[in-house]
């Protein structure tokens, strides 16, 4: 019994493949060419896309970062330290 249904779908494949073959726009060849340009065109494209806003965000946030570490380091280099501040006792 499986093995008639084995040669039923394959042979119902090699319909299909026929149609397909013959150039008439089934279900079937529209399906795949849809299925397939998502799956190898446009989502590819889409993490590309996604990749350079991520590193395009990183490289911002650590020129944000290198700015604020400066001005941090300049502002604590202009306080009088405890040591050089007079003692009024």
């Amino acid at each position: 019994m499986s093995r008639v249904k084995i040669v039923l779908v394959s042979l119902q494949l090699c319909e299909l493949v026929q149609v397909t073959q013959g150039g008439s726009a089934s279900v079937w060849s529209v399906w795949s060419w849809v299925t397939e340009l998502l799956l190898f065109g446009v989502v590819p494209l889409l993490i590309l896309v996604l990749n350079v806003l991520v590193i395009n965000e990183t490289r911002r946030l650590s020129a944000d970062e290198r700015r604020l570490h400066a001005s941090i380091q300049l502002t604590t280099s202009r306080r009088p330290s405890v040591v050089s501040t007079p003692r009024y006792s």
